[in-house]
């Protein structure tokens, strides 16, 4: 995780890329599957989801961090979720909208914009050949 909890770095086809979790992304997430995003949290936490969702919800987020035209592809992005592989995958997700959305309670005496030493730790990216 970067300096706000609404950002991660995750690593597609070799490169580094910035994911956010925006409210324009979310409305476009919640369109685009016809779910809200907590029913989304609960059944990616569930392993409920469908991988359709899954997919759409790092474009999403990969668009708002680095623009439409720069983001990666929703097939480069479902080959990088298979490479990764869902067991690891998942629990980044949740973390992801979990702090997007939420914020983790014990940052309160966090500064804006300053990050915390959990949220400088997500090592698992996937990578599409």
């Amino acid at each position: 995780m970067n300096n706000y909890r609404d950002e991660v770095e995750i690593e597609i086809g070799g490169k580094a890329r910035k994911a956010l979790l925006t409210p324009t992304a979310i409305a476009e997430i919640e369109n685009a599957t016809g779910k809200g995003i907590y029913r989304l949290g609960i059944e990616i936490e569930t392993m409920q989801m469908r991988f359709q969702d899954l997919t759409i919800l790092w474009r999403e987020c990969l668009v708002a961090g680095e623009g439409k035209k720069n983001a990666p592809s929703t097939e480069e992005i479902g080959n990088a979720i298979q490479q990764m592989g869902i067991q690891k995958i998942i629990p980044l997700t949740a973390q992801f909208l979990s702090d997007g959305l939420s914020g983790d309670p014990e940052d309160k005496e966090a500064e804006p914009g300053e990050a915390t030493a959990a949220e400088n730790t997500a090592t698992d990216s996937p990578s599409a050949a």
